[in-house]
Parts: structure tokens; sequence; C-alpha cells
């Protein structure tokens, strides 16, 4: 799958890239989700930016709202709640990011999405462990507020993230904090996402890092 780089080649020249332009950033109502990760083994502790530009033309224009750092090189998921953007005097804004330029290492940004904030809350800091030929456990820290009918899992040997109505592979009780899949097949890459059942909605599908 494609993925930016982004890197910096001093403090004074910083790369940046900016999304298409958005008309909701202001309202709070959206918040935004994406993949990090380091260039390189050895290239660790890139940092960017995230925020706004009000000038395509302009990237010095650039308003700051929040950084996150690539500490490990495997992918890491994000999530921003940018708050209200009440300060920007401009109709459209163009999310961006923005490398920071303390070091020259790059970052890996993917899976962008810009999407409607949930009471809904998912599960946070999924790990693959005890991996076989034919079974693996996934385990996860529980949100803060613990979802009335547990959590949904999708598994998939495609790198294809399930929509929100995707039907699910299975699913675990609200308490329990760990998936044990067996029956999988030899010399097979897997792909799996989490998501939390609440009473009333669902949260937004939650990776597990390759």
């Amino acid at each position: 799958p494609n993925a930016l780089l982004l890197n910096s080649t001093s403090s004074t020249t910083k790369g940046l890239v900016a999304l298409p332009p958005v008309t909701n950033a202001k309202t709070g109502v959206n918040r935004l989700r994406f993949q990090i990760k380091a260039e390189a083994s050895n290239k660790l502790g890139g940092t960017i930016e995230i925020g706004f530009v009000g000038s395509l033309t302009d990237p010095n224009k650039f308003v700051v709202k929040q950084e996150v750092t690539a500490s490990v090189y495997s992918y890491t998921p994000i999530i921003i709640d940018l708050g209200t953007f009440s300060s920007a005097p401009y109709a459209n804004i163009n999310l961006a990011f923005r490398h920071k330029g303390t070091n020259t290492y790059g970052v890996y940004i993917d899976n962008v999405y810009w999407e409607t904030k949930t009471l809904c809350q998912e599960p946070r800091n999924l790990k693959a462990l005890n991996v076989t030929e034919n079974s693996a456990n996934i385990t996860f820290s529980a949100p803060s507020s613990i979802p009335a009918n547990g959590y949904e899992y999708y598994l998939s040997t495609s790198d294809q993230e399930p929509s929100s109505a995707t039907s699910n592979t299975g699913s675990i009780a609200s308490n329990q904090s760990q998936i044990n899949l067996s029956g999988l097949d030899p010399h097979t890459k897997y792909y799996v996402w989490m998501r939390s059942s609440c009473a009333s909605e669902k949260s937004a599908w939650y990776d597990v890092p390759a």
C-alpha cells in the first residue's frame, strides 16, 4: 500500500503537505485519524505538526494545533481532536501536516480520515502476541467508557479497511481484553480490526499495527 513520507532538510526548510479543504473544521464535530511510523528502524524520532493553512501559496501561514513523534518503526494509529478553529479567519480550511525539522528523520503517514466524532470510543493499543502459523492473540486497552455490547473484530487477508457497514468476523464481551484467533492458514498474512459496540452506536474500526 502507498504511504506518504514527510521529512525536512533542515529546521528552516520544513516539508509540508495539505489535505483537501474542509468547511466544517471550525465546528468541532470532526476528528482527524491517521497512522504514522518512523522512516527506518535506525531513524526514529521524526516529529510532524498537525494544523491548517489558510493559503496554499504561503506555507508560512501554517497554524500548529498539535504534534506527534514517530518513535517506532511500525504503524501507530493516531486520533486527534483538533477542537474548534474559531480563530481561523478562513471560510475553507486546509488541514495539513508539516515536518517539525528538529531532525531530518522522515515520518510515514497513511490512512488519513477526517470523520465525525462519536461518543462510542475505540479500543486502543492493539497488539498481536503469541503468533504461530495458525493462531494469534490480539490484546488491547479498553476505552475509558466500556462499551455496553462488547467488542467486534474483523479478520481479513486484504489490507482494505472495513467500512461501518462491514459485518464482523466475531465478537467478545465487554469484560474481556484479548481475542484468541485460531484455525489460521499458514504462510498467510492477516489483517485485524476492532471496534467497540456501544448501546446505540459503534465506534470506527481500529487496526492492529503491521
